[in-house]
């Protein structure tokens, strides 16, 4: 698998999402802004959405709503 791939990106985004539901929001940025890195097309557009959930969960909606 290429590290650098839409895999990758999809498994890094699972991942930013496992973290943010488990609360463990640093961890779930991390993730996100790495599988970002990564993504192209409606992966990117999931790893977006799930950057944003994370914003409105640690209560910054604007950031949220620049996310997405």
């Amino acid at each position: 698998m290429d590290p650098d791939g839409p895999a990758a990106a999809r498994i890094l985004t699972y991942l930013g999402s496992v973290a943010s539901d488990r609360a463990d929001f640093g961890r779930a940025r991390e993730l996100l802004d790495r599988a970002l890195a990564r993504a192209g097309g409606r992966s990117r557009a999931y790893a977006l959405s799930m950057l944003g959930r994370v914003h409105l969960r640690t209560g910054d909606p604007d950031a949220a709503a620049c996310a997405i």
